[in-house]
């Protein structure tokens, strides 16, 4: 998501707000979009990972389970 300070500071500044006041508030709103929003490509790829990690450690699970069930079998 692109954030463009200068419509912003402008828009600010049309409406009453001093410049300066303007300007330091677009860059901060700026600053706090690009550290806090992540995009769709991220997003996707991140999840992409976590569903990987998880359906490693289900399967993992699951073998374990099988291996323990088989030697409690043969026990009894």
């Amino acid at each position: 998501m692109k954030f463009d300070t200068l419509t912003y500071s402008k828009e600010l500044i049309e409406a009453g707000e001093k410049r300066e006041i303007a300007e330091v508030h677009a860059l901060a709103l700026k600053n706090m979009v690009d550290n806090e929003l992540v995009t769709q490509g991220y997003f996707d790829t991140r999840l992409k990972e976590l569903t990987n990690d998880l359906v490693i450690k289900l399967g993992g699970l699951i073998v374990s389970g099988i291996a323990v069930l088989a030697i409690l079998i043969k026990l009894l």
